[in-house]
């Protein structure tokens, strides 16, 4: 989740949302964030988006 709008390369907000809403049970967790894109979606306070600050190690 590169960006704000995705595109033919990279997800963004927009695509996550879409897929959250779509799937609802989903837990998502986007990797490969620039600062602004990841400032941005911690905003959404969504519950199956789980966004991790890079270096986390996620135990699956």
């Amino acid at each position: 989740m590169t960006l704000m709008l995705g595109n033919d390369s990279h997800m963004g907000i927009d695509n996550i949302l879409e897929l959250m809403k779509e799937y609802p049970n989903l837990k998502i967790i986007p990797i490969h964030m620039h600062d602004k894109t990841r400032n941005e979606a911690k905003k959404l306070k969504e519950d199956n988006l789980l966004i991790y600050e890079d270096g986390k190690i996620l135990e699956i």
